[in-house]
């Protein structure tokens, strides 16, 4: 006994389009869809599916729902009608034409600095396809650089889709530091120039790799830094030479023996500077003297905690704080 059954395909998730192949009118799934499946027979009858190509996920005597294999080709799907007579019908087999489900890869996590853009796309083949960002763009790839999630649509000529996304991370450029153009004073005058704290990367022009330098010269100098993200930035100032002239003398040694000569390290100058401040580190740069707000007339005596120190050289650093960023380095001497 041999019956024909016509077998309906009821969707899941979407409606089948039918695909011209071989002369034949073939279902067409979208590969990892999940489709379901039924045919109309006698009242009682039960039914035996078989599936080549994708999985049953269930079974419902006369239907039954499947997901396909993402592999590209021709695939299988059979019935066999058990009747209440116990008379078994010839199977019934539909073939269905299975498309590869479109892939894109946007990739990720993805990164761009303030102020710069990225291409973001696929370039994976499909055939016909078309193109949704939830941007509205229909393109294939698109320009970003706003914080944030991206998503693609794409859809090939089958009419399977298949959505991607990325987010997109904005870092920002470093912030440096450097003061409003300025002025140094001739070659007794020297200016810090800093260029920023944290994980980051400097280069001046000068060749240096520190993040401060020391400059006792006039000039342009620039600093190019770049943060741990690889994002760089570059700032210039413009020192040039003060049209003030400034006269300090700074005595390079004295003796303190007491013998009421040259027995203090004297810098009559800085009376005329009552903000200024002074240190001193012995060679292994430990302070041994410190004056704030104003260096004490007749100036520093050579002790350090009510101790005298040792005939050596010391190293200072002298900083007037009068809206200037003129500060002095250099050694003094104690003789005994």
């Amino acid at each position: 006994m041999k019956k024909v059954y016509k077998i309906a395909f009821l969707l899941i998730s979407l409606t089948i389009p039918f695909f011209m192949a071989n002369g034949q009118n073939l279902p067409v799934a979208c590969g990892g869809s999940k489709v379901r499946y039924g045919v109309t027979g006698l009242p009682g009858s039960n039914f035996k599916w078989n599936i080549d190509g994708g999985i049953i996920n269930n079974i419902y005597n006369d239907s039954i729902d499947v997901t396909w294999n993402n592999i590209q080709g021709i695939h299988e799907l059979t019935v066999t009608e058990y009747t209440v007579t116990n008379c078994v019908a010839n199977p019934d087999t539909v073939l269905v034409l299975v498309n590869i489900m479109p892939n894109p890869n946007l990739g990720g996590p993805l990164n761009v600095c303030q102020g710069q853009s990225i291409n973001i796309g696929t370039s994976v083949s499909y055939d016909k396809p078309s193109f949704l960002w939830n941007t509205g763009s229909t393109s294939s790839s698109i320009s970003a650089s706003t914080q944030g999630w991206y998503e693609i649509l794409v859809t090939d000529s089958a009419g399977c889709f298949t959505r991607d996304s990325a987010y997109l991370s904005v870092n920002a450029l470093p912030i440096i530091p450097l003061s409003k153009d300025t002025t140094i004073i001739g070659t007794i005058g020297s200016l810090t120039l800093n260029a920023g704290s944290g994980d980051l990367n400097y280069l001046w022009n000068n060749g240096q790799n520190s993040q401060e330098i020391d400059i006792i010269s006039p000039g342009t100098y620039w600093v190019s830094v770049t943060s741990i993200d690889g994002c760089s930035k570059t700032d210039t100032i413009i020192v040039k030479e003060s049209a003030v002239t400034l006269t300090i003398k700074i005595p390079n040694a004295f003796t303190p023996n007491n013998d009421g000569e040259n027995d203090n390290w004297d810098i009559q100058e800085l009376n005329n500077y009552p903000n200024a401040s002074v240190e001193v580190y012995d060679r292994w740069g430990r302070m041994v003297f410190q004056a704030k707000n104003g260096y004490p007339s007749p100036g520093w005596d050579g002790t350090s905690r009510g101790k005298n120190l040792p005939m050596d050289s010391y190293f200072y650093n002298i900083k007037l704080n009068d809206g200037s960023t003129t500060k002095f380095k250099g050694s003094v001497t104690i003789i005994r």
